[in-house]
Formats: structure tokens, sequence, C-alpha cells
């Protein structure tokens, strides 16, 4: 696939990643042990636990020659988003990296060969070398039939999310 084809593929694609989405996945979180022990071996794993989320959105997208570039939001944080096709032409990958959130978090997302599709997504966060968690989720396709709501009226509310004080939910999440 030539760079020209990769830039038509991300034009022809950029509306299949934007609208909402669902979560369903499992966390397991880390611990450092104690100060005092100096091999710093990790404690065992406190939780496994599950969770989910009921709406995470993609708000606006843009399509360069080098991906899809978006903004989105879930009910805790608002996102960057990028996405892109891989150089066989086969798997659309993304990377989500959080906004406004503490712990903050990167997962990957993995589509398949379906640009905005059901995937699968991998991801951590680190609390200042004390806590780590690793987490997994399966999620929906994207798009306004998908998640608890969507924006019927406008799809692009980017400038909003980053220039104003975050209500997260107001962009598409659970409130």
């Amino acid at each position: 696939m030539t760079p020209n084809d990769r830039a038509k593929t991300y034009e022809r694609n950029i509306d299949a990643f934007i609208g909402g989405y669902t979560v369903t996945g499992t966390k397991l979180s880390l611990s450092p042990s104690s100060p005092n022990n100096k091999h710093k071996t990790p404690s065992p794993p406190t939780i496994t636990e599950s969770f989910t989320v009921a709406q995470e959105c993609i708000c606006s997208a843009k399509s360069t020659p080098h991906g899809i570039f978006a903004t989105g939001a879930n009910p805790e944080n608002a996102f960057l988003f990028l996405a892109t096709f891989n150089a066989k032409g086969n798997e659309w990958t993304a990377e989500q990296t959080s906004v406004g959130v503490n712990p903050a978090y990167k997962a990957t997302m993995r589509f398949g060969g379906t640009a905005g599709g059901v995937h699968t997504a991998i991801g951590s966060t680190m609390v200042g070398g004390q806590e780590v968690t690793a987490f997994s989720a399966e999620q929906s396709a994207m798009g306004c039939n998908e998640g608890v709501e969507c924006f019927p009226e406008q799809k692009s509310i980017s400038p909003k999310i980053f220039s104003e004080p975050m209500a997260i939910g107001q962009y598409g999440g659970v409130r």
C-alpha cells in the first residue's frame, strides 16, 4: 500500500471512527512491596476485577496522510485517539491516551480489517511508580447506534472538549 493509497483509505473511513462504543473488560493491579524491601519485589496481585463503560465516544476526527486523529471522552476523562491502517492493508489499530485523569492510561486497540468495528483493547496505568494496572477489554463497534447516546445533530465538538472546563458526560458519556 502506497502512502497515497493509505491517505485515501483514511479519508474514506473517517466516519467509521466517530460515535459511541461500549467497553467490557478486566483489570489487574500490582503494588510494590513495602518500602523496607530492598529488592522491590512486587506484592501479589491485589484484585482482579471486571469493569464496564456504558459509553465512550469519539467526538471529532481529522484525516491526515499519517492516520485518523480524534478526540473523545468517557464518563471519567477526555482522550486523544489515533487510528492507522497497516502497510499490508489488512488491519486497523489505534492508540488511545487519556487526558485529565489520574492515573493516566494508554491503550492499544485492534480492529482487524473493519474500520471502527468491534475491537479489543489492552492497556495500562502507572501511578508514580507505586501501582500499575493492566487491563484488557472487548469493545463494541463505533457509531451512533452504539452505547447509550450519541450526537445526531453534530459530529464535531472537539474545540469545546479541550477549551472549556471539562464536564465529562457532556460529550456522550454517562452522567
